[in-house]
């Protein structure tokens, strides 16, 4: 499934910003998984977009994953509309380039201070 916007900065952007609300909260600002809200989660958990799993998810997978959810994750098909979607993606997969240029890690498992 192709990305169904163009790629431009002002996506981008709007990625970023849906991001922020969305995601951020798990996946942290650089998406590797160590977000505020991750230490209330098991260890490893929230996936690092450094990891090979989200090195190779293609851009339908993401979709998909953001449609309906997955694991811990829930869905944001009532949250995003399909084309907010597509810029998150366009975000997320450039967190991921960055992270992989980066050599970034998934964070370790922080402790839970509850």
């Amino acid at each position: 499934m192709p990305a169904a916007i163009a790629r431009t900065p002002e996506n981008l952007a709007i990625g970023k910003h849906f991001y922020d609300i969305n995601c951020y909260p798990c996946h942290g600002e650089q998406g590797l998984g160590d977000g505020p809200v991750s230490v209330k989660f098991p260890p490893n958990n929230i996936p690092s977009y450094a990891t090979d799993r989200i090195q190779t998810l293609t851009e339908g997978g993401m979709y998909h994953s953001i449609t309906y959810g997955k694991n811990y994750m829930g869905s944001y098909a009532s949250v995003l509309t399909p084309t907010e979607r597509w810029c998150v993606i366009q975000y997320v997969q450039y967190l991921a380039k960055k992270a992989k240029a980066s050599g970034a890690s998934a964070p370790a498992a922080a402790a839970d201070s509850t």
